[in-house]
């Protein structure tokens, strides 16, 4: 059996336990680059939330523009969520995010900052556990039809 997301609720659902995403930006060069973020919440609009170090090179030339987030495959299901970056460094929003464990990625000169991603688009991948798949491609094989790889689907958010 494959998993779906069809609303906010499920994508919360999915992804909760699933601390890292790969964060994708157009760095001053207008390529893309990316790297490992912690997710802290997904607020029930859909808008993902990070702690990022305001001092980070690629941080602030990032607010206001086209980002990607995606998760991996854990448990067959892989989440792409693209959208746009904003930045809070509101105390109440820092005092809702920090924590001790939090804090501690965060180097003397660091300086926490909440990253928010407004995602538009939430396209995801699944498929079913290993020993499905291999059975399905000797049903394949053997009837001489194509395998069934998984589901796959969009969500569009506001």
């Amino acid at each position: 059996m494959t998993e779906r997301i069809e609303s906010i609720e499920d994508l919360q659902d999915k992804l909760s336990g699933r601390q890292v995403a790969m964060v994708t930006t157009r760095d001053e060069h207008g390529h893309l680059s990316s790297r490992p973020v912690t997710l802290q919440r997904i607020d029930d609009d859909g808008a993902l939330w990070f702690l990022v170090n305001r001092h980070a090179s690629w941080v602030t030339p990032s607010d206001g523009s086209p980002v990607n987030a995606s998760f991996t495959g854990e448990r067959g299901l892989w989440v792409s969520c693209s959208g746009r970056l904003s930045l809070d460094g509101s105390k109440e929003r820092l005092d809702g995010m920090l924590d001790e464990m939090s804090e501690t990625f965060f180097e003397e000169d660091g300086e926490p900052i909440a990253m928010r991603i407004e995602a538009r688009q939430i396209e995801w991948w699944s498929a079913p556990n290993a020993a499905v798949q291999v059975l399905d491609l000797v049903r394949a094989k053997v009837s001489d039809s194509a395998p069934k790889a998984g589901e796959s689907g969009t969500l569009n958010v506001g």
